[in-house]
């Protein structure tokens, strides 16, 4: 199955605030990162990873679902995450898991063509 990926951040290099996502012709669903126990987020992270993902500008959207899911898994699971928390591990978490779609299709890349 597809799975249609967008995610907001602070700023280019701040961390995701929202996640966009839609399961094949299913409606959108709004992730808000912030508001959300840990857990729920790794587990919709992980559920990602079973599908084909598609995003416009994908290769920015995936380094920063990557660095969420690497943080995020040195944090408390059962509480929304804690911004201080999260700036004190960050450098730590670059050295986790590099998540991989099933597969992917990058929207942008696609259009240059």
């Amino acid at each position: 199955m597809r799975v249609y990926v967008d995610t907001e951040t602070c700023g280019l290099h701040g961390p995701v605030v929202l996640l966009q996502y839609a399961f094949g012709d299913r409606s959108i669903q709004l992730h808000e990162v912030w508001k959300e126990p840990v857990g729920d987020t790794l587990e919709l992270l992980t559920e990602l990873c079973q599908h084909d993902v598609i995003g416009f500008n994908l290769a920015f959207d995936w380094f920063h679902i990557n660095q969420l899911y690497n943080c995020l898994s040195l944090l408390d699971k059962s509480n929304p995450p804690n911004i201080k928390q999260y700036a004190a591990i960050e450098s730590e978490a670059r050295n986790g898991l590099c998540l991989k779609p099933r597969g992917c299709l990058d929207l942008m890349l696609h259009a240059y063509k």
